[in-house]
């Protein structure tokens, strides 16, 4: 028979290993410039929902046990509760969007923006060793090895508005594919 588990405008919907819980992000309204949504816990029957974090885009670590949020900085706190532990400190005039982990859970990656242009980086899952990867892509998503960027871009000409643009991470060897006002990027297991 079928539950209702979540209760308003929820999406994002990811098991946590455990099976016995599970989070989500719950819009304010479909459509609407919301931020980044309230990112949310419940337990399997609906019970026990809880707010994590409000107004930050958030990407689940591949164990399910923490979670990455960008928004005035890069954060990462647990499922459970603990933290909030500041990865990457905001900066003022500076964005924090898109934050993503590597399959294997070792990195995150997300992306920084100035007024003047997108900036896409990596780091390893605790905080060290932050790297500029592809220069100025509005969003990347990486290769599940992790040593290529898919992101889509703007060239500024009408015609290519939104390519998608395929790289090595660290922005060599691009390649502008044909493949235009594209949205989210899945790589194959493979990494083809």
């Amino acid at each position: 028979s079928l539950v209702r588990v979540t209760r308003g405008l929820d999406g994002f919907i990811r098991w946590l290993p455990d099976g016995q819980r599970l989070v989500f992000t719950r819009f304010p309204c479909w459509g609407c410039d919301a931020g980044g949504g309230k990112f949310m816990i419940a337990d399997a029957d609906g019970g026990g929902e809880r707010l994590l974090v409000e107004n930050r885009q958030t990407a689940l670590s591949p164990d399910g046990l923490s979670f990455a949020s960008a928004g005035d900085g890069v954060v990462l706190m647990e499922v459970d509760g603990a933290g909030p532990r500041t990865l990457v400190p905001g900066e003022a005039g500076w964005g924090y969007f898109g934050p993503e982990y590597s399959p294997d859970g070792a990195y995150i990656s997300y992306v920084r923006f100035p007024p003047q242009g997108t900036r896409h980086y990596e780091m390893n899952a605790d905080g060290t060793d932050l790297v500029r990867l592809a220069p100025s892509p509005q969003r990347g998503t990486l290769s599940p090895d992790g040593s290529r960027v898919a992101t889509f871009e703007s060239l500024g000409r009408p015609e290519k508005q939104n390519l998608l643009v395929l790289s090595d991470a660290d922005g060599t060897n691009r390649v502008e594919t044909e493949i235009v006002n594209g949205g989210w990027v899945s790589w194959a297991p493979d990494g083809a």
